[in-house]
Formats: structure tokens, sequence, C-alpha cells
């Protein structure tokens, strides 16, 4: 089980290693007054016969009067728990203490049943970080997704993810915000110093360069739509030129998706997850005074 402190059960249709119930619980409990909780959809069919819930949280910024507006999402691929527990720590800790002027929308776990059943794909047996482009019956979660961001802008967006392969933490995003990303999590955990993921996508000191050029090709040839290519498309609130996000109108969006290895333990990559998280959010703010 890769999941420290999460209950191994047997369940019917496969075997079930972590219980997404526990999650919702935590979820639930972190969500009070004046934030909110919602329901977006259902997936799936768990082992005890019910549906697992979907959620969307909304933060509000205390203040009222949000000076940012961030997307947070774990969990797309089952199999990588450390992302969805990252999401919920954060939600416990409160992040509205550390950034009153933010509007947090997050996506705890967008696959609950992967979660407990540690598959990278949803329950119909598709990959649905490359789908996002339609939702079609067999995809549930994805429609839940783009119902519960329908009318949102974001002006960041940050998408913790987990590798089996990699050596240590890497990331997709804008070279500048990428740099700061790895150069904070540099003292307190392996970043990943090849030359290539997977074998062919070009990484530059632990960093896979989403620029413009790579956004534009992407765009007109891309058919397995990831979710932040789609977010990037339709829920990006700030498109001009800047230092987080590129050179010119045909921008990427200003934000990361952050993939830490899963060889070091649970709260190893949690902590590499919240200290990509926090660089990210400190560097919108310096950049935006």
């Amino acid at each position: 089980m890769t999941g420290e402190g999460l209950p191994a059960l047997a369940g019917e249709g496969g075997t079930q290693v972590r219980d997404y119930q526990v999650i919702a619980q935590r979820v639930r409990r972190a969500i009070i007054a004046p934030w909110r909780l919602r329901v977006t959809g259902t997936q799936g069919i768990s082992p005890t016969g019910g549906r697992y819930d979907l959620f969307l949280a909304t933060l509000p910024a205390p203040s009222g009067n949000p000076r940012f507006r961030v997307l947070i999402n774990g969990g797309t691929h089952g199999d990588e728990p450390g992302g969805t527990e990252a999401v919920v720590a954060f939600l416990e800790n409160d992040p509205t203490v550390r950034w009153p002027d933010v509007e947090f929308t997050v996506l705890p776990c967008t696959n609950p049943w992967g979660f407990e059943h540690d598959r990278r794909h949803g329950p119909a047996n598709h990959d649905l970080n490359r789908t996002f482009q339609r939702a079609t019956p067999q995809t549930p979660e994805v429609a839940a997704v783009k119902r519960g961001l329908r009318g949102r802008r974001f002006d960041l967006f940050l998408d913790c993810h987990e590798d089996i392969d990699t050596p240590g933490l890497y990331v997709f995003a804008p070279a500048a915000l990428g740099r700061v990303i790895v150069d904070a999590v540099r003292p307190i955990g392996p970043v990943h110093q090849g030359e290539l993921v997977d074998g062919e996508i070009p990484i530059n000191n632990g960093v896979v360069e989403t620029d413009a050029n790579r956004f534009r090709n992407r765009r007109r040839s891309w058919k397995t739509w990831p979710l932040p290519f789609y977010v990037a498309r339709y829920h990006q609130l700030l498109k001009q030129p800047d230092e987080l996000s590129g050179e010119d109108d045909a921008l990427p969006l200003r934000g990361a998706t952050i993939e830490t290895p899963i060889f070091l333990t649970m709260a190893e990559r949690v902590r590499l997850h919240h200290t990509a998280l926090e660089a990210a959010l400190t560097m919108l703010h310096r950049k935006a005074r």
C-alpha cells in the first residue's frame, strides 16, 4: 500500500486498498462556513453499493474581495494518492490564514474510485487526464469537473500528481515559475536531474517548460486533453505576458503540474507538494506588486 495511515479493505470489483470515505470525512470537516462545499456529481459504484461523491470546495478570501483566484486539483490519477493527501491536508491547514487575499477553488480528489482501488484510470478504464476535450457517459467525473468550474476564472492553477518512475520532483510549468518551485523544493527533497521524462519529454533542471510554442502546437493537434490544458483554454483569468506564464498572446496557463516521486514516504511527498504550492503562491503575490 502506497499511502501510509490509510486502511486496507477488501471490496468487490477488485482490491480496495484505500478508503475514500476517510477522505470525504476529512474534507467535510475542513470546510466550514463561510467556506462552501459542493458535490458536483458522483462516480462509480463503491464496494458498499453507494457512489463516490465528487467535491468542489470554494474557500473565499476572508476580506470578501479576493486579489487572486487559485484552482488546486488532486487525485486525477488514482494510483497517485500523494496528490489527494496533499490537497486535503492543504484544506485542513486553512490556507486563508496564510493567504487572506486569495479565493481558493479546490478539487480534492477527481478520481475517488481510482484512489480506492489504486488505479490510474476511472471505473470505465479511461485515463481522465486525457479526456477533458469532451465528457462522455463513460467519464461522468470529467463532466462533474466542468460543471463545477463553469463560469470561473483563475489567476493560477496548481495540479498535484505523482510519478512512479521519477528519481525526484519535477514540474510542468512556465520556465520562471518552474524554477521557483524547484529551487524551493531542492533543500528538502530530491529533484529530477535527468534530461528526459518518460524517455521522451525534454526536462531542464526539474522543469518541463510549458512555453507558448509548446502550447500553440498542442492547441492545434492535441486530442487527448489533460485537465491543465482544458483550464488553460477556458478558465484562465489573465492572458497577458508576464513572468509567470509566457511571452505572447498564445500563453499557457499560469500554473504548474507538480510531480512527486512515489518512492518517498507519504509525509515526504506531502511536504514536497506543500512547499511547491507555497512557492507558486508566493511568486504570484510577488509578481503582482
